[in-house]
């Protein structure tokens, strides 16, 4: 399920709930209806639009140089929380763009759905539903999710293929994992770090919105 177009999607849902937590928050929290004239902004529905598109696809850039060694698909990288600590850490020091330190929720937000949604193999659903195959369909998200959520020792031989490759977060260079050298984590290992630094991604941007708001 994890390919571009599920992670553009799912970029899009997040900032369609970014604005909308914005709008609660400044209607019936902050009283101050004026202040919602930010939403009829257009110049700031498009760039916060566009923050969360690139959050939910910039972990994948690591595909323009995954050919060239020592990279790979699935970065330590890019498929961490370096890029939003980064980002983060621009907002602790009096910076221009402190300016849009709420629109950066939007970009954390993103991100944050771009790891949580590399937890699921890839389903190629669009056939099956072309084909009008729709009971298979729906099946196959179900095992994807099941797939994406239960312990390699727990997966038959076919489903811990599906978790094999790509899936797996790749190193730079070989690290020590347990006792074994290894370029990547394990399914298990790559499972905990997707929930991990998607869960620091998400508090950068609850932390960042209770900071930042109550001061627009």
């Amino acid at each position: 399920m994890a390919v571009a177009k599920y992670h553009i999607l799912a970029g899009f849902v997040t900032f369609v709930l970014f604005a909308a937590a914005y709008f609660v928050y400044f209607n019936f929290f902050n009283w101050e209806p004026d202040l919602l004239i930010l939403l009829g902004d257009y110049k700031w529905l498009t760039l916060g639009l566009l923050l969360a598109l690139m959050g939910s696809t910039i972990a994948d850039y690591d595909l323009l140089y995954k050919y060239l060694n020592p990279w790979h698909h699935r970065s330590a990288v890019t498929h961490s929380a370096l890029i939003p600590t980064i980002v983060f850490l621009t907002q602790i020091f009096p910076t221009p763009l402190r300016d849009y330190s709420m629109l950066l929720v939007s970009f954390m937000l993103g991100f944050a759905s771009h790891l949580f949604l590399d937890l699921f193999p890839s389903a190629d659903i669009e056939k099956l539903i072309s084909r009008g195959k729709f009971d298979e369909a729906i099946k196959t998200v179900g095992t994807s999710f099941i797939t994406g959520i239960t312990p390699e020792e727990l997966l038959s031989k076919v489903d811990l293929k599906k978790l094999g490759g790509t899936y797996n977060i790749h190193f730079p260079k070989k690290i020590l994992i347990g006792r074994k050298w290894r370029a990547t984590l394990s399914p298990n290992l790559t499972r905990l770090w997707l929930i991990a630094h998607g869960a620091v991604a998400l508090i950068y941007s609850i932390f960042l919105f209770a900071w930042f708001a109550p001061l627009l």
